[in-house]
């Protein structure tokens, strides 16, 4: 399906089974909107487990298309979606217990490289194939447990015991 704008995109989430749908137009807009069936839980209960199923736990609802998470034109001039998590904590609704996101380092790396590159322009192709290409770890530059053992695992990846195998 085809929105004419960034705006009327969401008569077209609507229908949309996607956990989340970043999107652009020619007119310069960017947007993201996660537009799937989120359940409402009841308050005593995260998802993180089976329940007894004896409906105490049942979900009472869905969130409400208008309060599902998204953007427009932000003020950073972009959105990065990496997996991480994307609701604020004041969010009212529970999307995914906080063990279900991926951790947030991708996420800061790229942030890192968008910030680096775009301070004297607009990202080309070439810039977006880099982050796309990026090996560096975020977390292992910033946590004295992965640089303390990073060169060890480097070596014994590089060594020739560990590609006989």
């Amino acid at each position: 399906m085809y929105a004419r704008s960034t705006f009327n995109l969401n008569d077209i989430c609507l229908l949309s089974l996607m956990d989340h749908e970043p999107d652009a137009d020619i007119h310069g807009n960017i947007g993201y909107q996660m537009p799937a069936l989120t359940p409402i839980r009841a308050a005593k209960h995260s998802g993180v487990l089976p329940t007894l199923g004896n409906g105490e736990y049942d979900w009472t609802g869905f969130v409400p298309f208008d309060e599902m998470l998204h953007a427009k034109n932000p003020r950073e001039g972009f959105i990065l979606a990496a997996n991480n998590k994307a609701p604020p904590s004041n969010y009212k609704h529970l999307i995914l217990n906080d063990l279900d996101w991926e951790f947030h380092y991708r996420a800061q790396r790229i942030r890192q490289m968008i910030l680096e590159m775009s301070n004297t322009t607009k990202l080309s192709m070439d810039d977006i194939r880099r982050i796309q290409l990026d090996v560096k770890s975020y977390a292992s530059s910033h946590s004295a447990v992965d640089t303390t053992f990073s060169p060890y695992f480097i070596q014994a990846y590089c060594s020739k015991t560990l590609n006989q195998y």
